[in-house]
């Protein structure tokens, strides 16, 4: 059983559908957080829940929502939308999952992860200066290692599309270049290199909990959001 399915979407709700129509393990609650105000309406038998914050959150800030706005689950499963899950791949999950050790499981890197709270109480919460998307699941998995918070690594049969949303949307595609290389420069000066080549244990080499500096100013909001 997967407590809390939870899935950002900004396009693509095709793709939203047929991700769903993968799943092959029941879920107690389906969480969608809307950034494009593009569901309408849902094929799904269960509860399920759609916020719609108004504009493109991006996928930390998505995540993070997701989390707290069901607070009380034993852990979550957060699926971007151009997944199919492969058969048996879910249930492999819930089953890692019922150690209640700080954890994280990739199904296919962050493109479908699920993650429990004694990880985020270890972890911290995901960064969401690294927005509207790229390299805040990098921040996140690098932070894990340096703590200690083991990923596991699923192999099984889901498909991933990388990016798919991004080549759908070409005016998205044109600010998606300027605001992952400011998301590029940002880790690099939080963890000293990037591409596996980190040299800081702690953000920016202060020396303070690598759980901090996960909290965006209103400025960078502003300079990183996509225009309509």
């Amino acid at each position: 059983m997967i407590p809390v399915l939870a899935v950002p979407i900004l396009n693509r709700p095709d793709l939203l559908a047929a991700m769903l129509a993968s799943v092959d393990e029941p879920v107690e609650r389906l969480y969608v957080v809307d950034n494009g105000a593009v569901v309408d309406g849902l094929a799904w038998n269960g509860p399920c829940h759609v916020t719609r914050p108004g504009y493109n959150m991006g996928c930390a800030a998505s995540w993070n929502l997701a989390i707290r706005a069901n607070i009380n689950a034993p852990w979550w499963l957060i699926s971007s939308v151009d997944v199919l899950f492969g058969g048996g791949d879910l249930a492999a999950v819930a089953e890692l999952m019922a150690d209640p050790s700080p954890r994280a499981v990739c199904i296919f890197g962050f493109a479908a992860f699920a993650l429990n709270a004694a990880a985020i109480d270890a972890v911290g919460w995901f960064d969401e200066n690294f927005t509207p998307m790229y390299y805040e699941d990098s921040d996140w998995a690098y932070r894990a290692q340096v703590l200690g918070v083991p990923a596991v690594h699923l192999g099984g049969t889901t498909r991933h599309e990388s990016e798919i949303t991004i080549k759908s949307d070409p005016h998205a595609a044109a600010h998606n270049r300027e605001t992952m290389a400011r998301n590029r420069a940002r880790y690099a000066a939080k963890w000293g290199r990037i591409d596996v080549l980190e040299t800081f244990a702690t953000p920016f080499g202060t020396g303070q909990d690598a759980r901090h500096w996960t909290q965006p100013s209103v400025a960078w909001l502003r300079q990183q959001r996509w225009p309509s």
